[in-house]
């Protein structure tokens, strides 16, 4: 794989392996991943639909395509969005990952989730208020990592670059962050000739 798929993964991919083998993610399973075009999200969605699982993701309307081709059902955040998904999965929703928090965990909960199926790693309110799980990257090791990593390089899962920045314009990458419209990674390259990077 390139060096910039290689650089991602630490962080949001071992994030992700974690929260998904946290919940055990089975055929079974209908699954809720809250902001699931984000980085860690895209391949949270991804894992647990290669564990077997139904996946539904919320995501901004313009990244629905991308969910779909990767095998994820999309669903629209905002409001309606306990409407939506009673209307997606009648049969309720067995399993949540909240990468972005925004009310990820107040829906699952108001749609009777149980509150140990529920990972997040973005509401800290939930942490504290809710038995929810709060399992990330810290839970993942190498072996983990060099899992994932396979997946990757096997096809099985893609990992979408949103944008390169020199470490020069990290101020810029991050402002690219907080916006919460990045479609899978935003990178930041310390060496130029070791990337091309953005405009």
């Amino acid at each position: 794989m390139s060096l910039t798929i290689a650089g991602v993964l630490n962080v949001a991919g071992r994030t992700a392996v974690a929260s998904v083998r946290s919940q055990q993610v089975t055929a079974r399973d209908v699954v809720l991943v809250g902001g699931a075009a984000g980085g860690v999200g895209i391949l949270t969605a991804q894992l647990a639909r290669i564990g077997g699982a139904r996946v539904l993701g919320t995501a901004s309307t313009a990244n629905h395509p991308l969910l779909r081709r990767l095998g994820v059902e999309p669903i629209a955040h905002g409001p309606g969005l306990v409407d939506r998904l009673r209307a997606a999965a009648p049969d309720g929703i067995s399993a949540v990952f909240d990468t972005v928090g925004h009310g990820t965990v107040d829906a699952a909960l108001r749609l009777g989730v149980m509150a140990h199926r529920i990972n997040t790693i973005a509401d800290y309110d939930a942490l504290a208020t809710h038995a929810v799980r709060g399992v990330g990257g810290a839970d993942a090791g190498t072996a983990e990592l060099a899992e994932l990593a396979d997946l990757i390089v096997r096809g099985d899962v893609e990992v979408p670059i949103d944008s390169r920045y020199p470490l020069e314009r990290v101020r810029d990458a991050y402002a690219r962050s907080v916006t919460g419209r990045a479609v899978g990674k935003i990178v930041v390259i310390a060496d130029e000739s070791s990337a091309d990077l953005d405009a």
